[in-house]
């Protein structure tokens, strides 16, 4: 069974690299770095957290609807949930590509989409 007590720190151990997420996004938001490039980062960076959102019903916790750094926090988990799934349908070579799959340039859409998400939750 999971531990309650180490979503809740993995959410906030998240929510503490924030600005290193937004850093990494801008980078491949403004071209800096390639889709492959982004998506193994951001996989360093994320491959411990990467189901921790979705426990939370498992183990029976509810979002406490009064606490909006717990609030902001799980957002922000979800955010990078939904960024994880999008990586995980990158494909970068574009002959490869079937349906569902995202080219770079989807990517980086989503990407631009997710650091205003983030933008907005600080």
């Amino acid at each position: 069974m999971t531990d309650p007590i180490s979503l809740i720190t993995g959410n906030f151990t998240q929510w503490e690299k924030r600005d290193n997420y937004l850093s990494l996004l801008t980078e491949f938001i403004k071209n800096k770095i390639t889709g492959a490039a982004f998506k193994e980062k951001f996989y360093e960076m994320f491959h411990d957290y990467a189901n921790n959102h979705y426990k939370w019903e498992q183990v029976g916790l509810r979002i406490p609807e009064d606490n909006e750094e717990i609030i902001k926090q799980h957002i922000f988990t979800d955010i990078l949930c939904d960024l994880f799934m999008d990586c995980d349908a990158f494909i970068e070579e574009r002959d490869l590509c079937e349906e569902g799959d995202l080219s770079e340039e989807d990517l980086r859409e989503y990407a631009t989409k997710y650091f205003w998400k983030i933008k907005a939750l600080m």
